[in-house]
């Protein structure tokens, strides 16, 4: 009869370290995940990731986007500052050179603008979510 039982513990404990196994897989899947999968089935605005390559020089304003996710165009703007002086520049199809032709500011795609600054420092504001109104992504490059 002791037989039998000994059996029974080894299955019982098998069985546990499955469940814990399960349960942490599970649990640190969770955790690891950036709720994107969440996010699209609630609807909810992804967040572009760019990298983008921003110049100031003391007549122009350039934007490159290098790589990533295309970015809507609206919100998209250059804030560019020098002393007490803030001006904002829409990033607009009439100064993205859109070698894709898509409509977005996308990879390889080229922004452009005169400003008329003195030692201007430049911040590229992105677009916002509904569920964030907050600033998503800001780049801001010293002037050389």
């Amino acid at each position: 009869m002791g037989g039998r039982r000994a059996q029974a513990d080894t299955v019982g404990t098998v069985f546990f370290v499955g469940v814990v196994v399960a349960t942490v897989a599970v649990g640190g899947g969770a955790l690891l995940t950036d709720g994107s999968i969440g996010d699209e089935l609630s609807g909810a605005v992804q967040t572009p990731l760019a990298d983008l390559s921003v110049s100031v020089t003391p007549v122009d304003l350039s934007v490159t986007h290098e790589g990533g996710d295309a970015i809507p165009l609206d919100p998209l703007a250059v804030v560019a500052r020098s002393g007490g002086t803030t001006e904002r520049y829409p990033i607009a199809s009439a100064n993205v050179t859109d070698v894709n032709g898509d409509g977005a500011f996308g990879p390889s795609d080229d922004y452009e603008r005169g400003h008329g600054l003195t030692g201007a420092t430049a911040t590229v504001m992105g677009p916002t979510t509904r569920r964030s109104p907050r600033v998503r992504f800001s780049v801001t490059v010293h002037r050389r």
